[in-house]
């Protein structure tokens, strides 16, 4: 199931980024955790934000 996971920052409560999130599997529905888990590590991957930021950062999906 594909989900837009967009990212917040919580300092200014600005849009950082939208990432469509792609999970799936045989009789597994993902949860809104895994989606959010995976929006984050793509915004380390992408230098936007550091491993340890998680705190200053919200998400919500579309």
């Amino acid at each position: 199931m594909e989900r837009t996971i967009n990212v917040f920052d919580k300092r200014n409560n600005k849009l950082v980024i939208s990432y469509p999130i792609i999970l799936s599997g045989v009789n597994y529905e993902p949860s809104l955790q895994e989606y959010f888990d995976l929006a984050f590590e793509n915004l380390v991957q992408d230098g936007l934000a550091n491993e340890d930021d998680k705190e200053y950062y919200y998400f919500k999906s579309e």
